[in-house]
């Protein structure tokens, strides 16, 4: 099993090669130059095969909505690119141009909210802004949908950051527009016949709503009171609690009373919540409501390490991001979750840290970077403990990446070679991205980061030794004919080496670079030849 990365031709090993080793100090250009060429049919000879079997955009085009709607289905269970979604969203608006008719492709439009995309990539579908200005742009076009293709619509406008000001107003206006039913005194509001899973699609789709419009808070505080009190039995029954307090937790902020019963339905959820939603929704939830109840915590944390080792590096990143917003403790004594977890419950969920788990671990701290650190700042730079809430993110960041190296160096005789080539990978994106790591300040070096960089460093040069072993005993028993095919790719070892580079960088000098890269360059050079 080799690494699967997203690129193109363009972004070849060979041009990997010739820009980042350059820049490190580890080729030359005349060298670059000379490798590029005679890497390039090698690598992308043997890597081809990695890349995943792509939809064909043609038969796309050939779909007609309901076809389109179960090929998005497809899409979401699978690992699409940003081409196939754009196909998607090109034949939904031609089809929407031609039809007029919006019905099941609501449904398109709610599985394009859902993809995994990034903003930039989200914002250059077409289908969304077409979509709004046929449908969404007056009172009368929105009265066609149905009560499940109204609710799902406002749910997916506010996830793909299309409800202006107006266009809530006119999803207001449809959900409580009165419905003639005989005489005059007899008519209700529309809404009044919505399922419980409609109304959690309104409450998340009243995210932004009282900002823009706080003449209608007595519907947000109807809905609020319908999903924490009223049908908090029914919601149960449905395991529909979980989304009903996150949309809650979004949509205004709860009172003292409001939150005493969202800690109460979140603390009696947690036994039977599973790996995603316990480390990822649970987080998002308390971060956005303000849940502050540190015997909460003390019980989130025991059932945190539970589900540690069943996470994905993408969902314990986001569970990361999630833990550091989570604030922990009386007023004026506030402490990130994230930095609790690593100070008080670290025996909890680093002995929960499988080999594998701690591989996963460290590649979600290789997606966090100092972007995320600059954008809590922004948000709170006006504070005057801005400084000190960005250092507390450090420490926090820092301690974590001790505990996963601690683990990681645990378990590294029970690695194979596809999970050396991940956790290598995870320490140079580490290396690369958190600038602040090592940096001294005018307190100085704190003690965590000088601890995270001696075993950065450290754990670096044990999966160094680790691949230069199993390489050494791949070279001996292929003279013997046991192995077909090279354990590690030309581009494998290529990532390889650019991460111990910039371990070695970031953690002792350019000029002093450790056996193992040395030993990659050559193998790397042989390769070539």
């Amino acid at each position: 099993m080799v690494l699967r990365l997203p690129c193109r031709p363009s972004t070849s090993l060979a041009a990997l090669f010739r820009l980042r080793l350059r820049g490190l100090g580890l080729l030359t250009k005349d060298q670059g130059i000379r490798s590029s060429a005679r890497l390039h049919r090698r690598c992308w000879s043997q890597s081809a095969s990695c890349l995943p079997k792509e939809q064909s955009i043609s038969a796309v085009e050939r779909l007609d909505e309901f076809g389109l709607l179960s090929h998005s289905v497809a899409l979401l269970q699978g690992s699409a690119d940003s081409e196939a979604w754009i196909a998607v969203s090109e034949r939904a608006a031609d089809i929407l141009k031609v039809t007029g008719s919006p019905g099941a492709l609501v449904w398109v439009l709610d599985a394009l909210g859902q993809a995994d995309l990034h903003p930039r990539e989200r914002k250059s579908l077409v289908f969304p802004r077409v979509f709004r200005d046929a449908v969404a742009s007056s009172q009368e076009t929105l009265q066609i949908l149905s009560d499940d293709e109204l609710c799902l619509a406002w749910r997916t406008f506010d996830r793909l950051q299309l409800l202006d000001k107006q266009t809530s107003l006119l999803f207001f206006r449809a959900a409580t527009a009165l419905l003639p039913k005989g005489s005059a005194s007899t008519k209700v509001q529309r809404c009044s016949g919505f399922s419980l899973w409609n109304w959690v699609l309104v409450a998340q789709g009243l995210r932004e709503f009282m900002k823009h419009h706080p003449a209608y808070m007595g519907f947000a505080e109807s809905v609020v009171l319908k999903l924490l009190v009223e049908q908090q039995p029914a919601l149960a029954s449905q395991n529909l609690q979980l989304p009903a307090l996150q949309a809650l937790a979004g949509m205004m902020r709860l009172s003292s009373r409001q939150l005493h019963r969202v800690t109460g339905q979140l603390h009696r959820l947690l036994p039977s919540l599973g790996a995603p939603d316990l480390a990822v929704t649970v987080p998002k939830i308390c971060a956005r409501a303000g849940l502050r109840n540190e015997d909460f915590f003390a019980s989130y944390a025991e059932h945190f390490s539970r589900v540690l080792p069943r996470l994905e590096a993408k969902d314990l990143a986001t569970a990361w991001r999630a833990l550091l917003r989570w604030q922990v403790g009386l007023p004026g004594m506030e402490r990130s979750a994230a930095l609790l977890l690593c100070e008080g419950k670290r025996h909890l969920w680093v002995s929960a840290l499988t080999p594998s788990a701690a591989v996963q671990f460290i590649r979600s701290l290789g997606r966090l970077d100092s972007l995320s650190l600059q954008a809590g700042a922004k948000k709170i730079q006006s504070s005057p403990s801005a400084e000190e809430a960005i250092r507390e993110e450090e420490i926090a960041l820092a301690m974590g990446l001790c505990c996963g190296l601690e683990a990681l160096r645990g378990g590294l005789c029970m690695l194979g070679p596809s999970e050396l080539l991940l956790a290598t990978n995870a320490l140079g994106q580490i290396a690369r991205a958190w600038s602040w790591l090592g940096v001294w300040s005018p307190c100085g070096l704190m003690p965590v980061q000088d601890e995270a960089l001696q075993q950065l460093s450290a754990c670096a040069a044990e999966l160094g030794g680790r691949v230069s072993l199993q390489l050494l005993a791949f070279d001996m028993q292929a003279e013997k004919g046991f192995y077909a095919t090279e354990i590690y790719s030309p581009r494998d070892l290529a990532l390889l080496l650019l991460a111990h580079a910039r371990v070695s960088r970031r953690c002792c000098s350019a000029a002093a670079y450790p056996p193992i890269v040395q030993y990659l360059c050559g193998r790397l050079s042989k390769l070539a030849g």
